[in-house]
């Protein structure tokens, strides 16, 4: 296992939450470890640094994190 820093970016303007209401709800989910950046026009940045066997690995796994706090996120990367 390695240590990856990954950044995904989500598109989350579908929903209409204050950041936030957004970064509780990250938080929450199990992102106390990432660092969010909001666009101000619906588009959050997720930054994390894990363990994983691959990065391709820990990108999945955090992009299914996100979709079941948020259903109908968009991943932009």
């Amino acid at each position: 296992m390695n240590a990856f820093n990954i950044t995904i970016k989500f598109d989350l303007s579908d929903y209409n939450m204050s950041m936030e209401n957004i970064d509780d709800l990250l938080f929450e989910g199990g992102f106390d470890d990432a660092f969010v950046s909001h666009s101000g026009t619906g588009q959050v940045e997720i930054e994390v640094s894990r363990i994983a066997e691959t990065e391709d690995i820990l990108k999945e796994s955090i992009i299914r994190q996100v979709s079941r706090l948020f259903p109908n996120v968009k991943s932009l990367n």
